[in-house]
């Protein structure tokens, strides 16, 4: 059975992902720490999800419990959708941590495993960020994990395309998901609104007048896996709704 695995998958864009995965006909490792939402999941499409509730910073999980299920399988690529976005300062060394292992080396050592036994022809999309790009105030550590992973597509890009397996990845801007919404409260306390307000002003600065939804990532994800996308690799796509002028 075709199988891709997917991080982040229980909410937000690795959700819709593993959504149009399934309607693609491929079957899902779907990981994630919450797992209201991978229950979710297997409702949606019980012979095609199979959940895995593990923490991807522990590298123990990926071995123990990982790796058993892609040994059984047949693994034509990867989606890395999770991450962390804690704001910080430059000498909040504890976030800086956490959100570095968590965005990058939980990233670096989850394809260490698994690479090996995606076949020939495969594909890896790694989520990054507009924030992968350019930085914002109170974000120097998820705009360097971002920018990280950027990198890190590019050169195992190179690495892998022996193996014909290509690695993109996708620099959303601005998308409405619950991660999103929850970092906006500090932001809408301080301005003495709603988060409702927020989005909708920052929908109005988007040449395309609204905010990235899941689902347009998701669509993207799916292209860099088609047949359509053999021969892009190493690259990094953003999706901003024209806000950036094409940056």
């Amino acid at each position: 059975m075709l199988t891709f695995i997917v991080t982040g998958a229980a909410s937000g864009i690795g959700f819709a992902v593993c959504q149009k995965l399934v309607a693609a006909g491929y079957h899902v490792i779907a990981i994630d720490i919450n797992q209201d939402g991978l229950n979710e999941l297997v409702e949606q499409s019980p012979d095609y999800i199979h959940p895995l509730q593990i923490d991807l910073v522990e590298e123990e999980a990926l071995t123990s419990e990982l790796m058993p299920l892609v040994k059984e399988r047949e693994i034509k690529g990867i989606v890395v959708s999770h991450g962390k976005a804690d704001d910080n300062d430059i000498d909040q060394n504890d976030i800086w941590d956490l959100v570095l292992t968590t965005n990058l080396h939980s990233t670096q050592r989850l394809l260490s495993q698994v690479v090996p036994d995606i076949v020939s022809g495969g594909r890896i999309v790694i989520i990054s960020s507009i924030l992968g790009k350019i930085g914002t105030t109170r974000n120097t550590a998820y705009c360097a994990s971002k920018h990280a992973l950027l990198g890190l597509t590019k050169s195992l890009a190179l690495d892998l395309a022996k193996r014909h397996i290509t690695v993109n990845a996708v620099l959303p801007a601005w998308v409405n998901t619950p991660m999103f919404v929850r970092g906006l409260e500090p932001q809408a306390q301080l301005l003495g609104c709603s988060t409702s307000v927020l989005l909708k002003r920052a929908a109005k600065r988007i040449p395309l007048r609204r905010l990235v939804s899941p689902q347009d990532v998701a669509g993207t994800v799916m292209f860099f896996i088609s047949p359509e996308a053999a021969m892009i690799t190493a690259q990094g796509l953003t999706i901003d709704g024209g806000e950036r002028g094409g940056m």
